[in-house]
């Protein structure tokens, strides 16, 4: 019986090794694809700033389109 229970255990830790690797090669794709999207949109929000800054529109209206962008699902 403790022949048969030593011959498990190492399948049984490879195969937890394995799930946790999936986990963690997942939860690292997903942070890589978040990262990208806030940095397209931190590009999309600084082009649109420096539209309006070199233009000298208020930072009111700014606000306003950026909202109405957002709004609109344009901005994200």
């Amino acid at each position: 019986m403790a022949t048969l229970s030593l011959g498990v255990t190492p399948e049984v830790i490879l195969l937890a090794i394995g799930l946790f690797s999936s986990c963690i090669t997942a939860i690292t794709s997903t942070m890589a694809s978040l990262r990208t999207a806030r940095s397209q949109k931190s590009a999309h929000q600084a082009k649109l700033f420096q539209f309006f800054n070199d233009r000298k529109l208020s930072v009111g209206l700014y606000g306003k389109v950026q909202e109405v962008l957002e709004k609109a699902g344009l901005l994200k």
